[in-house]
């Protein structure tokens, strides 16, 4: 009897933690709902009883319960907990049906915030094939060739490509009529860009360091070597690199301007954190490295450029991820990486 009471009373609180934070009837986000849902999640170290909580909302009535339900989610992807990945998917896609259906920019930016969870799940889902990453996009593969690191790198500029237009537009849509929810979402969008820009940094600081390494050390290799290839696809992705740290610098720029409007979801003591201009001083010499050892070695540049791989078309552009670990060789492990 006290066992079923006990459980009884957790329902109750588990139910009436969901519907504070994602009350409809209420055009705000409160941060302290949230935080009160999240800490009984972290608590249990489980997510897959919040998804049924969450289903049993009127997410495909309401527009504002679906969209907090959305940061919901993101907030416990963020916090590495498990998840039913089938349950959660099937979820996402049913919103993504309903909503696209109705025409409406809210309802077209719940489709785009709904595939991008879609693309974070694939991220961390340990049955995708690709390796798998924690909720703050941490590799879980402990050895890594520069070829799974290549991988990874596109596979997380794919999600910055999907991350930082919802983000610029949320900041965007303010004198809307759902303006103020949305601002309540920028907090979580902003630790989700940050995560992710310092991931990217790193793993494009490993592999740049590794072109090095092995330019030094290999100078007398005979032929082609193996890092040239590397170096190739890392320039590739050099563009990519550099629009998501403008997109974030400018996303960085919004959220001082709205802070400075009075918005409180930023307000001190929250910690907008600053980007690192020097990140971009990580190709510094780079492209210099590559040509100057065609020259010294009499290789044609165009000859070494692989712009019909299927690496560089994955690391440029982001297409099939599947061929890209046998595309891009294998040369020493990667080290220890560590956020910049």
């Amino acid at each position: 009897m006290k066992c079923s009471l006990g459980v009884n009373v957790q329902e109750k609180n588990r139910s009436r933690l969901v519907l504070k934070a994602t009350d409809y009837q209420s055009d705000m986000l409160r941060a302290e709902e949230l935080k009160r849902l999240l800490l009984e999640v972290r608590d249990a170290q489980d997510g897959r009883w919040l998804l049924g909580k969450l289903r049993e909302r009127p997410v495909f009535s309401h527009r504002i319960c679906a969209f907090k339900c959305l940061v919901v989610l993101q907030r416990v992807l963020q916090s590495d907990l498990a998840m039913d990945w089938s349950q959660l998917g099937a979820f996402l896609e049913s919103l993504i049906h309903h909503w696209t259906q109705v025409e409406s920019n809210s309802c077209q930016l719940l489709v785009d915030y709904s595939r991008l969870l879609q693309s974070k799940m694939e991220l961390m889902d340990p049955d995708s094939g690709c390796g798998k990453f924690s909720g703050t996009f941490s590799f879980s593969r402990s050895v890594a060739e520069p070829s799974d690191l290549l991988q990874a790198l596109a596979m997380l500029l794919n999600y910055s490509e999907k991350l930082m237009p919802l983000a610029l537009d949320l900041t965007q849509l303010n004198p809307s009529p759902y303006g103020r929810l949305y601002l309540g979402a920028i907090v979580v969008l902003l630790d989700e860009a940050w995560q992710l820009l310092c991931a990217v940094s790193v793993f494009v600081r490993d592999l740049l360091w590794q072109v090095h390494a092995a330019a030094k050390f290999g100078a007398r290799d005979v032929g082609e070597p193996p890092w040239l290839q590397l170096a190739l696809h890392l320039l590739q992705a050099q563009p990519r690199f550099v629009k998501f740290h403008s997109a974030m610098s400018d996303f960085v720029s919004t959220c001082h301007e709205l802070r400075s409007a009075g918005v409180t979801e930023l307000a001190p003591p929250y910690i907008i954190p600053a980007v690192p201009q020097a990140l971009l001083n990580l190709f510094a010499d780079f492209k210099e490295l590559v040509t100057g050892y065609c020259a010294r070695t009499e290789i044609p540049v165009e000859s070494t450029s692989p712009p019909n791989s299927q690496a560089a078309k994955v690391v440029a552009c982001g297409d099939d991820l599947s061929a890209l670990s046998t595309s891009a060789g294998s040369t020493s492990a990667a080290g220890d990486r560590g956020k910049p």
